[in-house]
């Protein structure tokens, strides 16, 4: 992911680049499996937003 956006890979989760760490935040959920409170322990934000960036991909990347 961070090669995607040309990043620094510590820079996915510091929130720096919004739209890239929505994209790892919603990439964990779905394809790592991970619960709510796991991607947001990781991510460092509540689980309620982890569920917020999740909505907010699902209306521009619908699920397959």
């Amino acid at each position: 992911m961070a090669r995607q956006y040309g990043i620094a890979e510590k820079a996915v989760l510091d929130r720096s680049r919004p739209e890239a760490f929505k994209l790892v935040v919603y990439r964990l959920r779905l394809e790592a499996n991970l619960t709510l409170r796991e991607v947001a322990a990781l991510a460092g934000v509540s689980a309620p937003r982890v569920s917020q960036i999740q909505a907010e991909m699902e209306k521009i990347m619908p699920i397959k």
